[in-house]
């Protein structure tokens, strides 16, 4: 809570929160994410659904829409790893 404006920038640029739920369809390999609130206002009271891979302790998807940036090489896959107690 002490962080100057540049490092408060530094840690969160780049970053997408989301609340919500989702409901996974393991037939299609798909989930359904319902959006209620997002860091990103446009995703707020959304539903994407989303292929997914699961490797190991990972569940991940591709980016669906690659942002094409300044270098038009940007990509943001997401993964989430499973929690151990």
């Amino acid at each position: 809570m002490t962080g100057i404006a540049d490092e408060n920038k530094a840690a969160v640029q780049g970053m997408i929160s989301l609340v919500g739920s989702y409901t996974v369809n393991e037939r299609d390999r798909s989930m359904l994410l319902r959006i209620d609130s997002s860091s990103y206002p446009n995703l707020d009271g959304t539903e994407q659904r989303q292929p997914f891979t699961i490797i190991g302790d990972q569940l991940g998807w591709p980016d669906a829409a690659p942002n094409a940036g300044p270098t038009g090489d940007l990509r943001s896959d997401l993964i989430w790893k499973r929690a151990r107690k």
